[in-house]
């Protein structure tokens, strides 16, 4: 906390609130064992989700091109052509939706490791997780929907 000048002069108390989730970094991948490292004093609580979003991989760029280059056709296009364009984006649109969830691997927080690291267990296979890539820390624990909305 830290005292500062209020409207009317008199000294109040405040507290300085980081809305941005900390940012870390993969340090070490051993198999589901993720160790990441976090800014000093934005160390994540244990049983925290961490999101580690992985890189696209050369066929998801090629889709992501070849969705542009049709959704500009189909605004000049009619007809026949036109039900073509849409079958083909029909197709293309689940395959990169896949392709997303398959980049976003959820890691829980199992251990403090000191020097500002963490140890995560991953959901997920980490094949093809590298070092340095970029870790949220989510700030809630991993949950799962049971029931009905």
């Amino acid at each position: 906390m830290q005292a500062a000048a209020g409207p009317g002069g008199a000294n109040k108390r405040y507290v300085e609130v980081n809305l941005m989730p900390a940012q870390g970094k993969v340090v070490q991948i051993i198999g589901p064992t993720v160790d990441v490292e976090f800014p000093p004093d934005e160390l994540p609580d244990i049983y925290t989700a961490l999101l580690i979003q992985m890189d696209k991989k050369e066929q998801q760029l090629v889709l992501e091109k070849e969705q542009a280059e049709l959704q500009k056709k189909l605004g000049g296009a009619s007809g026949e052509e036109k039900e073509n364009i849409e079958k083909q984006l029909k197709g293309i649109t689940p395959e990169l939706a896949r392709m997303d969830y398959e980049r976003a691997i959820v890691a829980e927080v199992a251990q403090h490791l000191g020097n500002n690291m963490v140890r995560a267990i991953s959901m997920k296979p980490t094949d093809g997780l590298k070092r340095g890539q970029p870790v949220t820390n989510t700030e809630k624990p991993i949950t799962v929907g049971v029931g009905r909305n």
